[in-house]
């Protein structure tokens, strides 16, 4: 017993250094889940970043594998085995260095920190201090996410230019002649109660300044970047085992995805397996209904009648 239990103790320090290594690797995380120790900074994204990620990643999987699993008690078997599996999945999605592919037109950091606003807290003055020196730390960021994509443009880790149509406009968006046009600039808009005077006035001046000098001039070199290299250079086809590694990189993304141990060509059979099921009991159903059609007019049918539609809220409960 004694010794389970300084089995357990040791399996829980270990999780709480990699809990605080995940927080303070990604400070928009920590801020995310209520964790505002670190709500002025942004991550690292550089090669020489990830390249340090993936050797702390290491480290807790050595640690993890130290401890068997028969050791802990019970109720730690299980944890074990998560954590196991998050640091696997992590390591080799940083060997595969999907890290280079960090946009897209569905979504990306170019995004995600023109929300900020949406995912910070903003309470005292001290959150917006935070919030603004966010903004001032954007372009080292953004010059790091340039330097890993020029990275995968070398490399071949590039993503389909299907997937980046429509990006250069997200990223103009963002491209402001008036910094109070920035959704960044939103907070300053209405402050809480509990900041007043000239405390306003002065966090608003600091949010215009870091919005014209920092956030544009960073969107800017983003923009020129995705216009004059990113696009033009992305691959033609669509298919991942067409990158570097490719087809194991596909194998990791099905097994971190649907947790399952199938083969690409497994997970298709089940697909079309599916598809046909469904289209019997559609078939099925088209029969019963008495409509006289192809399955297209029905889908068509059922598309554009309106019997298929509510007229009043009451008909939505």
């Amino acid at each position: 017993m004694a010794r389970t239990a300084a089995t357990a103790r040791r399996f829980h320090r270990l999780i709480d250094r990699y809990w605080d290594f995940v927080l303070r690797d990604d400070p928009l995380f920590a801020t995310r889940i209520g964790d505002h120790r670190f709500d002025d900074r942004l991550p690292a994204a550089s090669e020489r970043a990830q390249t340090h990620r993936l050797e702390r990643l290491r480290t807790f999987l050595e640690g993890c594998r130290t401890i068997r699993p028969s050791s802990l008690p019970l109720k730690d078997r299980l944890d074990h085995d998560i954590l196991a599996r998050v640091l696997g999945d992590r390591i080799r999605r940083l060997e595969f260095h999907a890290y280079r592919m960090p946009i897209s037109k569905t979504g990306g950091f170019h995004a995600a920190f023109a929300e900020l606003p949406l995912t910070t807290r903003l309470v005292t003055r001290e959150d917006h201090a935070n919030f603004i020196a966010r903004l001032g730390a954007f372009p080292t960021f953004v010059e790091e996410q340039i330097e890993v994509m020029r990275e995968g443009l070398r490399e071949g880790q590039v993503p389909p230019q299907t997937t980046l149509i429509g990006l250069d406009a997200q990223v103009r968006a963002q491209v402001v002649d008036d910094p109070e046009k920035s959704p960044l600039f939103g907070p300053m808009r209405a402050f809480p109660s509990s900041i007043t005077g000239d405390a306003t006035s002065r966090l608003a001046e600091s949010a215009r300044h870091a919005i014209k000098s920092a956030v544009v001039p960073a969107y800017v070199a983003l923009l020129k970047f995705v216009e004059d290299e990113y696009i033009p250079r992305a691959r033609e086809d669509i298919a991942a085992s067409n990158l570097p590694d490719g087809r194991a990189y596909y194998a990791h993304c099905i097994q971190l995805h649907t947790t399952l141990d199938r083969t690409p060509k497994e997970i298709h059979e089940i697909g079309l397996s599916e598809v046909r099921r469904l289209r019997g009991e559609m078939d099925a159903v088209i029969k019963r209904s008495g409509f006289a059609g192809t399955f297209q007019e029905f889908v068509e049918f059922l598309r554009t009648d309106p019997r298929f539609y509510a007229t009043n809220p009451e008909d939505l409960l």
